[in-house]
């Protein structure tokens, strides 16, 4: 009987408690929309940055928004600076605050400073060329390398840029992760 009666008082105190912290916090949402400046109502993903920026990968472009205005980046034809496709599928920010976008291409990393891209190219491979997308899925890192994955897995040492090409069959289970999205 005593231990019941334990029972019920520690889940009286502990719905008291819980209720008395457990207060409606109000959350406010603003809808993002093209009069607003956004380039286009597709968007493949949302990433905040360390910086506060909130990034939008479309369709149309890359799109850096600063809770009041768009700066939209797009590809530019001729310059090397600008990000080398329109359509952004992933975007990522590693532990040395740099940040990485995958487009339909490849790779770029934005230069806060210059405000502009570095490109990074993969070569195709031509025994996988007409299975070989460029279309980024996942970026993450790792032990100062970058981690890509499209139809198959990149591996880029950041500090000197070089690309090793992880290729798999379609038997192997890299195959089938790489697959998924």
């Amino acid at each position: 009987m005593k231990t019941i009666r334990h029972i019920l008082l520690f889940k009286l105190f502990s719905l008291l408690f819980f209720t008395a912290f457990s207060q409606d916090i109000p959350l406010k949402f603003k809808h993002l929309k093209v009069e607003d400046g956004l380039s286009q109502t597709s968007v493949f993903n949302v990433f905040q940055d360390s910086k506060g920026y909130i990034w939008l990968g479309t369709r149309d472009g890359l799109n850096k928004y600063d809770t009041k205005n768009f700066s939209v980046y797009r590809n530019q034809t001729g310059d090397s600076t600008s990000i080398d496709n329109n359509q952004v599928h992933d975007i990522y920010e590693d532990e040395d605050k740099r940040l990485f976008v995958g487009t339909r291409n490849g790779i770029n990393e934005y230069d806060y400073e210059k405000d502009n891209f570095r490109q990074i190219t993969f070569e195709v491979n031509k025994k996988h060329r007409l299975v070989e997308s460029q279309r980024v899925r996942a970026i993450t890192s790792y032990n100062n390398q970058l981690w890509v994955a499209h139809d198959f897995l990149k591996c880029i040492d950041k500090t000197t840029l070089k690309v090793t090409h992880i290729y798999n069959d379609e038997n192997s289970p890299l195959s089938t992760i790489l697959h998924l999205n």
